[in-house]
């Protein structure tokens, strides 16, 4: 005996469109309120002399490919010697004016303390603002 039900092969297809929009709704709210960035807000740190420099060092600086260094100044203090950008060692290394070499000499040590005084006054900035919320899994592990 065979049951004649016309209806149901429609009442599946609808059950399944409604399953899946629903699926859709729910994961699209999901994502949309679940903010997965970190934000913060830092203070900008002043680079001083430092910020004139491509290149700066505070041993031997070298170069071994054809490197362009446009504008900025390459330095190195208190270490010795700047490889691999003058003529004179046969480096492939150019700097572009206004930038210029700079081993050992007054202009550099003062951007190596400027550089310096950078880098404590970032890592001693405070996260305050920070907020990041790890993305949670909808599906349940077994």
């Amino acid at each position: 005996m065979t049951l004649n039900i016309p209806d149901a092969p429609l009442r599946r297809t609808m059950s399944v469109w409604i399953a899946a929009v629903t699926s859709v709704a729910i994961a699209a709210a999901v994502i949309a309120a679940t903010p997965t960035r970190a934000n913060a807000a830092a203070t900008p740190v002043n680079l001083g002399t430092a910020a004139t420099y491509g290149v700066l060092g505070g041993a031997t600086v070298t170069n071994t490919g054809p490197t362009v260094v446009n504008g900025l100044n390459v330095g190195v203090s208190p270490g010795p010697a700047i490889v691999g950008f003058a003529a004179s060692d046969g480096g492939p290394g150019i700097v572009t004016p206004p930038g210029a070499l700079h081993t050992t000499d007054d202009h550099a040590g003062q951007a190596k303390e400027d550089l310096t005084a950078a880098y404590n006054q970032a890592g001693g900035q405070t996260q305050t603002d920070a907020v990041y919320n790890a993305p949670t899994s909808s599906v349940a592990r077994r």
